[in-house]
Parts: structure tokens; sequence; C-alpha cells
């Protein structure tokens, strides 16, 4: 669950930043969401968060998608990680 809940704009907004500005990869993205989601705005736990980075690493597949995915529904349960 989220540490702090964020709206739905504001999870937009965010996502919308990281896969727009986000240059370098996945693994550039997967920075940018641990530094915007866990440490600036405190929408997911660090333990929370490296849980779901381990398991998206272990995933085929594009990791940072899966990370996406995974962040939102933390964050907004289903619905976020659509």
């Amino acid at each position: 669950m989220a540490v702090n809940r964020p709206s739905w704009p504001e999870l937009i907004q965010v996502f919308l930043c990281i896969e727009l500005l986000g240059f370098g990869g996945p693994q550039a993205h997967m920075a940018l969401m641990g530094d915007q989601v866990v440490q600036q705005r405190q929408w997911v736990s660090p333990q929370a968060f490296a849980e779901g980075l381990a398991l998206c690493e272990t995933l085929p597949g594009p990791a940072s998608s899966q990370l996406a995915m995974v962040l939102g529904w933390r964050c907004r349960g289903a619905l976020g990680g659509v």
C-alpha cells in the first residue's frame, strides 16, 4: 500500500513526465521512478520499491514498464497498475 496515496492527476503527471523525459533506457526510467516515487514523494516505501524492482528484474519483458505497473498498483490499486 502507498505510504502517501497520490491523487489520480498527480500520479498521471509524474509517470508521464518520467516517460517523456527519461532518456537512457529502462535503467534510467527505473532510477527516475525510484527518485520520484520513493524519495521525493514518498508514495511507496524503499522496501516495497526494492521488492517490486527485484520481481520485475526476474520476469521476462521490459522491466521498466513492469515496474511502472507495480508502482501504480501499489499507489492506486488494480486500476493504477493499468
